[in-house]
């Protein structure tokens, strides 16, 4: 790796042919482990012929904790993130912290009434009733996120075991006493149009 990240050139201790075949493994790990929005800012091999080009274009595009993109982008993406009931709240909930501490680490932190005002912006419409309600709970600077994260998880096992309760009280309607439509089916038994061997 350092190899790969001093040399422009081929060193003179390998070949050529492995040389290259060291790049093409290298490039090819870059596009398997970089998001797909990532990697195309550096997937043009005439501009960026080397993986060292490669690398280099991306450590000063995002580059260091502090760097402004990578501020921006972690603003960016904590300001508009929006919570999904499809996907278990925790996991979200977790990738949000995760870009709260990283803007923390870069010198660019919110403060946690802030945060905990993101968190309750981020909640999808059905959690409304839990966002009024902590809102309603005290005054804005004694929220702390650590208790809306909590309340966010309850909520979403009480609404999921709401559904499930419905589910056991309203029956599934059978729709074995319909009448099925044979008038263009033939009967196997007489032959005759209109009706199948059963009801023959």
């Amino acid at each position: 790796m350092e190899d790969l990240l001093r040399f422009t050139n081929t060193p003179t201790n390998i070949t050529e042919e492995q040389w290259g075949s060291l790049q093409r493994r290298t490039k090819a790990y870059l596009h398997l482990y970089i998001k797909l929005d990532i990697y195309s800012l550096i997937t043009s091999n005439t501009d960026l012929p080397t993986f060292k080009d490669k690398w280099d274009k991306l450590r000063d595009t995002y580059g260091g904790a502090s760097s402004s993109t990578t501020v921006f982008n972690l603003w960016r993406q904590l300001t508009q993130a929006r919570l999904d009931e499809s996907t278990p709240m925790a996991y979200q909930l977790a990738k949000i912290n995760e870009t709260y501490i990283a803007l923390t680490n870069a010198s660019m932190g919110i403060t946690d009434n802030q945060f905990c005002l993101i968190l309750l912006h981020a909640l999808p419409d059905s959690y409304e009733v839990l966002a009024s309600t902590i809102l309603t709970s005290g005054t804005l600077d004694k929220l702390k996120h650590s208790e809306i994260i909590a309340w966010i998880i309850n909520e979403e096992v009480r609404q999921s075991r709401s559904l499930l309760n419905l589910a056991k009280v309203t029956p599934i309607k059978s729709n074995s006493n319909k009448k099925k439509d044979h008038t263009s089916l033939t009967c196997h038994y007489c032959n005759k149009k209109g009706h199948i061997k059963p009801d023959c």
